[in-house]
């Protein structure tokens, strides 16, 4: 799909569904994430600078020591498993973007950053491809901003202001200019041809999806609400099903896939505005 077309999308469609439901993200002081920073030693990685300078830290340590690999089967589900899994040990141990936003995100919790792993979604229901990152919570600023563990870097507009993610779908549906951090690169590789990373996330940008609790191993929280920010008219579990049945078409029966399915059929999807999005973090009791 062409560059013209993704971006006329996100222009198009800039009406997010929901009301102003009062969700609002929620973060968990998992026993997990103290074992975490222990291990990793992970505070005096992130060092003692402003909010976003700390969680850059973390976030080029694991670029720098974990190759990404897209056909990881995401079987571990937490960032001591994925570290231990990958850290230092090569392409054959590399972690896809769901994975490495997983250990970005805890890696923040466990030094007090408030950090969520956001899903981007694309239009089609015949793209098997989505991507995953995270934002970061700007106490200082009051605003979340996007970091991509799979390329050990963020956007930023023309002023060099790092983006959301919100910020980032509406400059590329204007097709605004966007700038890649110093050093945004692919598994050590800069020469990267950055109208091809524009292009990639434009398509990713049409919804996003969270759980609304952030915590140490995510998917095993009992009862966490999956969090939708769609656009209005749109469909996302409709999508994701026309999605699985493509795949299955394409590719054949999967256990994944009938696994997939069964979980989408009973998930309660919450349609959240643009407030939900950027509302600031809260901690609950530990779990």
């Amino acid at each position: 799909m062409s560059y013209d077309l993704l971006t006329g999308a996100l222009k198009m469609f800039n009406s997010f569904s929901g009301a102003d439901t009062g969700i609002k993200p929620l973060f968990c002081r998992h026993s997990s994430l103290k074992e975490l920073e222990s291990h990793f030693s992970l505070s005096q990685i992130a060092g003692k600078g402003d909010t976003f300078s700390r969680a850059y830290h973390l976030l080029i340590w694991i670029s720098a020591h974990i190759y990404h690999k897209g056909d990881y089967d995401s079987r571990l589900t937490n960032a001591i498993d994925l570290l231990d899994y990958s850290f230092d040990k090569g392409p054959e141990f590399g972690i896809n973007c769901r994975s490495l936003s997983v250990t970005m995100m805890e890696s923040c919790l466990s030094v007090g950053i408030f950090a969520r792993q956001m899903f981007l979604m694309p239009l089609s229901p015949y793209d098997g491809d989505n991507h995953v990152v995270c934002e970061i919570w700007l106490p200082e600023e009051n605003r979340w901003v996007m970091m991509d563990p799979s390329y050990g870097g963020y956007l930023t507009d023309e002023s060099g202001k790092a983006l959301d993610l919100l910020q980032l779908r509406e400059c590329l549906g204007n097709q605004g200019e966007v700038s890649f951090s110093e050093g945004f690169h692919y598994n050590g590789d800069r020469n990267l041809d950055f109208e091809d990373i524009k292009t990639y996330y434009a398509k990713n940008l049409f919804y996003f999806r969270c759980l609304q609790v952030q915590t140490f191993d995510v998917e095993h929280i009992s009862g966490n609400q999956m969090l939708y920010f769609v656009p209005a008219g749109y469909d996302p579990i409709r999508s994701q099903l026309a999605c699985i049945e493509y795949k299955e078409r394409r590719y054949g029966p999967h256990p994944w896939l009938t696994e997939r399915k069964a979980v989408l059929a009973k998930e309660n999807a919450v349609l959240c505005g643009k407030t939900a999005l950027t509302a600031a973090p809260e901690w609950m009791d530990e779990r």
